[in-house]
């Protein structure tokens, strides 16, 4: 198996797998810009605050809009539900993938078309989401790909390839 490695940055095949990748897309009647602009948006306790990360111009200032210039969610790192695996944290990141692919054609296809492919987000400044290129990284982001482009294959196979 390969091994996919990406990033924000550069002029690398795979930089449209990053969060900051310009991909606008709807959830509950909203634009987002990117998939950063969705996930630090969802950290917001108030409308206000919301909207002022989900308007910022570019994926750098909404990262660090929803880091530094609102207050984030008491239970952003609690799991969802006593029974769930996962925590609202990464509830959002996966609600906003999914619109991010499935609202965006040409990226499902590209997400599709890395195959069998190990995703990793070579991210030296985030160990939890990617991985600093040395196996140490938890890669949730890279996972969280690769279990969605199996998700677009089996749709794919029951829908008979359309």
């Amino acid at each position: 198996m390969n091994v996919v490695r990406f990033q924000s940055r550069g002029a690398e095949k795979y930089r449209f797998l990053s969060n900051f990748w310009l991909s606008p897309f709807v959830v509950d009647g909203k634009t987002y810009a990117t998939n950063e602009h969705f996930y630090q948006a969802s950290k917001a306790t108030c409308d206000d605050d919301h909207e002022l990360v989900r308007n910022q111009p570019g994926p750098k200032d909404a990262m660090i809009a929803g880091r530094y210039k609102i207050r984030c969610r008491e239970d952003w790192e609690r799991p969802v539900t006593l029974a769930a695996p996962y925590t609202l944290k990464e509830m959002k990141m996966g609600r906003g993938l999914v619109a991010k692919f499935s609202q965006n054609r040409e990226l499902r296809e590209a997400l599709l078309a890395t195959g069998d492919d190990e995703l990793v987000e070579h991210s030296r400044n985030d160990s939890y989401w990617g991985d600093p290129g040395d196996g140490s990284g938890s890669n949730v982001l890279g996972k969280m790909l690769m279990r969605l482009r199996e998700l677009f294959r089996r749709h794919l196979k029951c829908s008979g390839g359309s």
